[in-house]
């Protein structure tokens, strides 16, 4: 096999062909029957096998929050507002009561959004809110300090790691020895356990504030140009030396506390409540159908369930929805089901069952297979006596085209896209010789194979052969896992468990 396929690999052929297009018959002229139709699913059986399946339509009743949840948002935001003011401690306050954490940090004017730009002319201390920052949140904006400080630094550190307890003490060493003379950069290079930098002999070029952890951004702000500094953060102890500071501009300290507007339990229940009583008033497909479209519901659709699917789009673990739709007859209307703030009613539409198709759920996929089949044989039959193309030519009315570079590894032929039927064919022939009228995808053709161009030979077959053994190995593990499985019948039970 693996000879052959050099053999093949090596091989050019350029060839001339005739074709008649299916097209050019009518359709009208052609006659199928459901009997066609059916032994071509017969014949091509592996084409159309499908698993066991259920497809259902369902409504969601979201959960969101009412105007009353806005209003208890913005008394207990109104309510904070003024010991906000008073703290002097603006992180732990912020960590503390904050439903989103936001770091304190200085940003330029330009950085400020509309909604906080005022703070620009306003004394330290200085509140702002509550107002949307966004649909579901409010927020606070409190002016902590006016300063100059660099845009970006640029510093270089030496890192020991949390996990050596004697972080501190070799730091220590380390700063003492550097302060004494020695390369910063080559101890970094030796000793620090921050890999990524160490190699550059600790070097971490140029950042802005707020892309380092918060312990390390305020060392290097707020340090001088040269400075030795020592800081811990979550990572361990860090010897960091400020290489370069860009030049300062006038930047705003801004803490911000933030009460996202959630729903409340009252708010679920009435929701809730909303969607059981949908449920309990239809109780089969017209009955929801009627009513998705009176209440103007929008309708949502999930085809093809397996037994052991977990996912439907939009849904939190849909298990049990899938569970119900496999206990369930066509036209069954569910109780609800609650995902999170999404509460769902749905209606299983669909049963298939394991095995072949039906043929409504591929008729015109087969139909317009089987056409061109029919158009085929009419074709080939009429052609039978052909033995040239410029015959086919002459009575046909088609043309000779030329194609070259056809290669046995490859179904694509030039001008006509994927036609391993064709490529199978040219390769069956000989130089100068040409094929009977055979069928491709959508037409008919004749070929005539015009030059045959070997590459240079070479007798190593060792690169093909490994190529084969790879390709039967990693088909060959799936391949005997569907074998046992066929074997031994074995079911696979999970969606039962879980």
């Amino acid at each position: 096999e693996a000879q052959q396929n050099k053999n093949y690999q090596g091989e050019i052929r350029n060839v001339s062909y005739v074709q008649i297009p299916f097209q050019n018959i009518p359709d009208s002229l052609i006659s199928i029957t459901d009997s066609d139709l059916k032994s071509y699913m017969d014949d091509n059986s592996s084409m159309y096998q499908q698993s066991a399946s259920r497809s259902i339509e369902y409504v969601v009743f979201n959960v969101m929050p009412s105007e009353a949840d806005r209003n208890d948002a913005q008394d207990w935001i109104e309510d904070i507002k003024s010991d906000f003011s008073l703290i002097e401690d603006n992180e732990i306050f912020i960590r503390k009561n904050s439903d989103v954490f936001n770091r304190v940090l200085y940003v330029a004017k330009n950085d400020l959004s509309k909604n906080v730009k005022p703070l620009i002319s306003s004394p330290i201390g200085t509140i702002i809110g509550p107002f949307n920052f966004n649909f579901n949140t409010l927020r606070l904006a409190k002016l902590v300090d006016v300063s100059l400080r660099p845009d970006s630094v640029k510093a270089r550190h030496i890192l020991i790691s949390s996990k050596d307890l004697d972080s501190e003490i070799k730091i220590d060493s380390l700063k003492k020895i550097i302060s004494n003379g020695q390369s910063f950069s080559k101890l970094a290079q030796e000793f620090s356990d921050d890999k990524g930098s160490a190699v550059n002999g600790g070097d971490l070029g140029w950042f802005s504030e707020g892309m380092m952890v918060e312990e390390f951004n305020d060392a290097c702000f707020n340090a001088k140009k040269g400075d030795l500094i020592t800081v811990k953060t979550q990572f361990g102890t860090h010897l960091i030396e400020l290489l370069e500071k860009s030049k300062s501009t006038k930047k705003y300290e801004v803490a911000y506390l933030d009460r996202q507007i959630t729903y409340s339990n009252t708010t679920y229940q009435n929701v809730f409540s909303r969607a059981g009583k949908f449920a309990a008033e239809n109780s089969n497909y017209d009955q929801f159908n009627m009513s998705v479209s009176s209440q103007n519901l929008s309708r949502r659709f999930a085809d093809e369930l397996e037994e052991n699917t977990i996912t439907i789009p939009g849904l939190d673990n849909p298990r049990e929805l899938v569970r119900w739709a496999y206990n369930s007859k066509v036209g069954d209307v569910s109780d609800v089901f609650e995902f999170g703030n999404k509460i769902v009613v749905a209606t299983l539409t669909s049963i298939k069952k394991e095995g072949l198709k039906e043929l409504e759920d591929v008729r015109n996929e087969v139909k317009s297979l089987v056409l061109n089949q029919k158009k085929s044989e009419m074709l080939i039959n009429e052609l039978s006596s052909y033995n040239s193309l410029e015959n086919i030519l002459s009575d046909f009315g088609s043309q000779i085209i030329s194609v070259e570079g056809i290669n046995f590894s490859s179904s694509q032929v030039p001008k006509l896209g994927d036609q391993p039927e064709f490529v199978g064919a040219t390769f069956a022939l000989e130089e100068g010789q040409t094929s009977k009228v055979f069928s491709g995808k959508n037409a008919v053709f004749a070929i005539k194979v015009d030059k045959i161009i070997t590459s240079p030979e070479n007798s190593d077959i060792s690169y093909t052969k490994n190529s084969i053994i790879k390709n039967l190995r990693n088909r060959s593990s799936f391949q005997s896992y569907q074998s046992l499985v066929e074997l031994f019948d074995v079911k696979d039970n999970r969606a039962k468990f879980y």
